[in-house]
């Protein structure tokens, strides 16, 4: 599973640079255009950080597994849906095969603000 930077720290997954969601959704933004460039991707897992409920609402996607690991000294790294098959690294089943990807956005308000910065377009 591919190691997630993120740096979108409006985020309630966003975790000092880590991801704490079960699973991310990494899509293209515009619907019917598949991405050329990694800010025409988008991380539809983004949940922006609004007080105690945002926090809430977010909680059904938490990578439980995870942050326990992490406390130990282990690793955190959530599962990673991506549909952008314009991208090197993606795979049938939407899978990423990246060995890391970096999420930005810092300061987003939307998901449509974050991008995948790991996509490089198929050659």
């Amino acid at each position: 599973m591919p190691e997630v930077k993120c740096h979108v720290d409006t985020c309630t997954h966003w975790l000092s640079g880590m991801c704490g969601a079960g699973n991310i959704d990494i899509l293209n933004e515009s619907r019917g255009q598949m991405p050329q460039e990694e800010e025409q991707t988008e991380c539809k897992t983004f949940h922006r950080k609004e007080g105690l409920g945002s926090y809430v609402a977010s909680m059904d996607n938490l990578n439980w597994g995870g942050m326990a690991s992490a406390l130990t000294g282990g690793e955190m790294h959530p599962s990673i849906t991506c549909v952008v098959d314009t991208c090197h690294y993606w795979h049938s089943g939407d899978e990423c095969h990246a060995d890391a990807i970096e999420v930005t956005g810092s300061g987003a308000e939307h998901c449509r603000e974050t991008n995948c910065s790991t996509y490089r377009q198929k050659s």
